[in-house]
């Protein structure tokens, strides 16, 4: 069941995309956070699509996803491994909602809060919920990728 807890919270926070050109005007601070809440909309898609190759391309090589209380799992090759495990369930709904970010031009944090829904194999429906922390990491071909995801559960 923890194991189960821990896909449903891991997989739900996540993502990155190509960066857009910078709005006349618009700070590089700003910036980041636009490109960063485009991202995580990305890695929303991603998952609703279950596509634990991209889900995982989406991580800095050396990136890290882990839930409280669990080991880190660290590495596309081991996420993809670890998302691709849970194959057989389907994610049936999923909610993130920002609650803070803290821009800077080449990195950016945003923390929230999840709730998502999934069908296991044996047909029981599984909800979860809780918090998110997803540090991006701006790369030099302006994609923002994941250098670390982080979830709790709320009891």
């Amino acid at each position: 069941m923890a194991r189960r807890m821990f896909f449903v919270a891991a997989t739900c926070a996540l993502a990155a995309c190509a960066s857009q050109p910078t709005e006349f005007g618009a700070s590089p601070e700003q910036a980041a956070q636009r490109e960063t809440a485009a991202a995580l909309k990305m890695y929303a898609q991603l998952l609703s699509r279950q596509d634990a190759v991209a889900l995982s391309e989406l991580f800095l090589p050396s990136g890290s996803m882990e839930h409280v209380g669990q080991a880190p799992i660290v590495g596309r090759a081991k996420i993809r491994s670890f998302l691709e495990s849970f194959a057989n369930y389907r994610v049936l709904s999923h909610d993130m909602t920002l609650v803070s970010v803290s821009p800077a031009s080449t990195q950016v944090s945003q923390s929230g809060t999840y709730v998502q829904s999934v069908r296991a194999p044996d047909g029981q429906e599984i909800v979860a919920s809780g918090l998110f922390d997803i540090q991006w990491r701006r790369q030099q071909d302006g994609r923002w990728l994941i250098e670390r995801l982080r979830t709790s559960s709320q009891p």
